[in-house]
């Protein structure tokens, strides 16, 4: 058996690190936007699907240098909800349902130049 996820989306939330048995953890959130065409109009809408992802070593260290708004390509597997089985689902302040899913990072491709504003991010896949 073989999954494999790749998603190529905006980071939302500042990288966290942390430290487990001295390996070098990072989360962060990726937003990934879907455009389609809805009704008898076929007006534009667009949806967000969020992915909380978590890279470990090497990879961890190349997340690090990620800023909020940055586009990048990740690779990697979904890791389902611990408890549950499934995509962490919510309901938010506007009081609809949401979803995210978790995904394990295994490639990171940074898509947002290294002399843009946004980053010090470089073309380099780790």
């Amino acid at each position: 058996m073989y999954h494999r996820i790749i998603v190529c989306g905006n980071i939302g939330t500042a990288p966290e690190e942390r430290v487990k048995d001295g390996r070098v953890i990072v989360t962060f959130l990726l937003a990934a936007n879907h455009f389609y065409r809805s009704g008898d109009d076929k007006s534009k809408k667009s949806q967000v699907i969020w992915f909380r992802a978590t890279a470990f070593g090497n990879v961890a260290e190349a997340c690090k240098l990620l800023n909020v708004g940055d586009c990048v390509l990740v690779d990697g597997f979904l890791s389902p909800d611990v408890d549950t089985g499934r995509p962490r689902a919510w309901v938010g302040d506007d009081g609809k349902a949401y979803a995210s899913y978790d995904m394990v990072v295994t490639t990171v491709r940074f898509l947002t130049p290294k002399n843009s504003k946004r980053g010090k991010a470089t073309l380099d896949t780790f």
